[in-house]
């Protein structure tokens, strides 16, 4: 849900000369491991910093996103293009804050 708030704003708010950059933590599930990320977002992207493997580090552009969902606690990004992440192509990412 505080994601979802984040990209909302960001949505609406490219008027400013200066983008706003907001910085949470998260856990990321992916191949049934839950990976300690950042979740970083600065202006039209999503940047997801992972914590143990920067290097694996990966971006979501507003326009890749498809779908958004909170349910039980977990926000999913549907995407509508692969984004690749520690080796392999995924179009989705479950996050809990």
């Amino acid at each position: 849900m505080f994601l979802l708030l984040f990209f909302a704003i960001a949505l609406f708010d490219s008027a400013n000369a200066q983008s706003h950059v907001n910085v949470c933590q998260a856990d990321l599930l992916f191949l049934a491991n839950r990976v300690r990320v950042k979740a970083v977002l600065h202006g039209g992207s999503l940047v997801v910093v992972d914590d143990a493997n920067p290097s694996s580090s990966f971006t979501i552009d507003r326009s890749n996103i498809l779908r958004l969902s909170e349910q039980s606690g977990f926000f999913t990004i549907n995407t509508r293009r692969p984004v690749f992440y520690r080796m392999r192509e995924s179009m989705q990412f479950d996050f809990q804050f």
